[in-house]
């Protein structure tokens, strides 16, 4: 009953978002997709059977321009999505149900064909994780609620209002390291679907969107907590970030930065122990390092890639990760995010973030 509850909320935000723009949505669709579990990790092929099928309806809204960044990206469609999948596997996987929001940018558009990049980003729910008494095949998944996030190439065929679709892509499911076991899920799938779009809207092309380069500074600390790789049993322990970047916008769309990374890990002394250093101190769980960055640019929302290098680490940690998340931007200088940590396809925490930002 909890987990339900807990969806429906999310369900909530995710209707409220319309009435916080005040927009009416005006595009409807569904799709139905096949696809598989790719196997990541080599211990993934006891666990994986069937082929999957998913099913998505969206409810969103096309852009006309009213704003420069709607412009600047082609007039991109947003809104909100539902998906559920039965992961091929009901004993040990279970099924899926997810609550997102999506962007669906135009790359090559006409009358009556468009090839589109739509990107999903949410929160899901999978029925089956892992449990040492009832469930110890289940090594990928060890939350009930899970990061949800899809990435999608789009082929429309477009028939007056109605747009009938095929697109292939990837859905990820992780809980970003906060529990353990987290090899995370990765689905692979081809789908068909159709929209309906209620109105058809000349588009606004009549406002400025000129630009001059320019550059900011972020500064933005993290507290998060993860747990160490070595046992399901050990608890999550606290993480605390601060890295500052000094980034040049390229255009309206584009962000690229470099920066400092400061990093203190409890989880160091897990690391210490199996090394049999039990004299380590607090200092000696500090990493530091740089990083090098791209954002894209929607507004006020940056999303942004950043790949960390740690040039001093006593511990026995990885060297080098990535860094993949998103910023508001509120007002000149405050500034609100999250960003997902990963070696490659390894999730290692969630970073929750807010910060300052100072520039032109």
């Amino acid at each position: 009953m909890r987990k339900n509850k807990i969806f429906l909320l999310v369900i909530l935000l995710l209707l409220f978002y319309f009435n916080s723009i005040s927009q009416v949505p005006n595009i409807f669709g569904g799709k139905i997709g096949y696809g598989f579990i790719m196997p990541h990790s080599p211990d993934m092929r006891y666990f994986i059977e069937k082929r999957i099928t998913q099913f998505n309806v969206n409810i969103g809204f096309q852009t006309v321009g009213k704003k420069t960044w709607q412009q600047d990206w082609g007039f991109p469609e947003l809104g909100v999505g539902f998906y559920y999948a039965n992961l091929g596997n009901p004993t040990v996987l279970g099924c899926s149900k997810a609550a997102y929001f999506y962007f669906d940018m135009p790359i090559l558009s006409d009358n009556f064909f468009a090839l589109s990049f739509y990107v999903g980003l949410g929160m899901s729910h999978l029925s089956k994780i892992f449990n040492y008494q009832t469930n110890i095949t289940n090594i990928a998944i060890g939350t009930h609620f899970n990061i949800y996030a899809n990435v999608n190439l789009e082929a429309q065929l477009r028939m007056k209002k109605f747009i009938y679709f095929a697109d292939f892509g990837i859905t990820h499911y992780s809980n970003g390291g906060s529990k353990k076991p987290n090899l995370g899920l990765n689905v692979i799938a081809l789908s068909l679907g159709m929209k309906y779009k209620a109105v058809n809207f000349a588009k606004n092309k009549g406002m400025s969107s000129n630009f001059s380069p320019h550059y900011d500074i972020q500064i933005l600390q993290t507290i998060t907590a993860r747990a160490a790789g070595f046992s399901v049993s050990q608890k999550s322990m606290l993480v605390v970030g601060l890295s500052a970047d000094y980034g040049r916008y390229l255009s309206n769309k584009s962000r690229i930065g470099a920066g400092l990374e400061f990093l203190y890990d409890a989880n160091a002394i897990r690391y210490f122990e199996v090394d049999n250093e039990y004299n380590s101190t607090n200092l000696d769980y500090f990493s530091t390092g740089v990083h090098v960055s791209y954002s894209a640019v929607i507004g006020n929302v940056q999303f942004t890639f950043q790949q960390l290098f740690f040039l001093y680490q006593k511990y026995n940690f990885y060297k080098h990760w990535q860094r993949y998340g998103f910023r508001l931007l509120i007002g000149d200088n405050m500034v609100l995010g999250a960003a997902l940590s990963a070696y490659y396809f390894q999730a290692l925490f969630i970073e929750p973030s807010f910060g300052f930002r100072f520039g032109t």
